[in-house]
């Protein structure tokens, strides 16, 4: 069984690479375990996430242009000379202008369609989200006195929800021999170079309900998804080819630990155009 985090789920919408997920996201879906309460938080949280994600990547698209807009030192050059670069420099920044406002254009229209689900990655979450399960009176009570007692995952200062989710897993997991867990969340696993190790305390809420109990823990979404789709035997699985695999990993392994991050800008040796069209590519 795959248990993926609300963070997981966040990423794809502040990454340029991460649709190449949904398809093995579609092939695993019964695979998954999903509750209400990270169907909530996706959905309440994944606008700001993508605005965010926006924000920062033209952000730094405009300081690659930022000293051409100032123009050029006039006692530098030649009357004749300085002239000429200035009409073209004017023309650089009006085709700048240009890209600024098609660009916005086309993020107002993705923050809509987000805003509705109906991007393509709300879409191709929607066959896992479908499937989520409530947390019964019981499990609350638990959450509740998991987060009373500081007991992880979660944070004493945050929301309840962590400890929700992990009380619905602990009452299911009875039934599963072998669990995948995909978080970047500090409270469920860390990692050491390419090992991520599960939460000790977790693990033994784990041996508890099972004692046989294998678990794999994974803090990229990508290589959970590919070690669990291979382990099963997945047909039509979907994977990304092993380059596409490496630029979803570094780019995720780039993202701070946090629900919205100040995301790196884009490379300065991507030109403006080239950013352009990957947001024209985002969903």
């Amino acid at each position: 069984m795959l248990f993926i985090d609300t963070l997981q789920y966040l990423d794809l919408y502040r990454t340029f690479e991460g649709k190449k997920l949904l398809g093995t996201l579609a092939a695993v879906k019964e695979h998954v375990f999903i509750t209400a309460q990270i169907t909530d938080e996706v959905t309440r949280n994944k606008l700001e996430v993508a605005n965010s994600f926006f924000a920062e990547q033209l952000k730094g698209l405009n300081q690659e242009f930022k000293a051409i807009k100032k123009g050029m030192p006039d006692q530098l050059f030649s009357i004749d000379v300085f002239n000429d670069l200035k009409a073209k420099l004017n023309l650089v920044s009006e085709h700048i202008n240009g890209m600024n406002k098609a660009a916005n254009k086309v993020i107002n229209e993705l923050l809509e369609r987000i805003g509705l689900s109906q991007d393509d990655v709300s879409l191709g979450l929607s066959v896992i989200f479908d499937r989520a399960v409530d947390a019964s009176a019981e499990e609350l009570d638990r959450a509740r006195a998991r987060k009373e007692r500081g007991k992880a995952p979660g944070k004493v200062a945050n929301a309840l929800g962590d400890q929700i989710n992990w009380e619905q897993f602990l009452t299911r997991v009875h039934d599963w021999p072998e669990v995948w867990i995909i978080s970047r969340d500090g409270d469920h696993c860390q990692k050491w170079s390419e090992q991520a190790v599960l939460n000790p305390a977790l693990y033994q809420d784990l041996v508890k309900k099972r004692q046989d109990i294998v678990v794999h823990c994974f803090t990229e979404i990508e290589k959970g998804l590919r070690h669990f789709t291979e382990a099963k035997a997945i047909a039509d699985a979907k994977l990304p080819t092993p380059e596409e695999a490496d630029l979803i990993n570094k780019e995720q392994e780039a993202l701070p630990q946090s629900l919205l991050p100040r995301v790196p800008p884009v490379s300065p040796s991507m030109s403006y155009s080239d950013a352009f069209h990957r947001f024209r590519r985002r969903f």
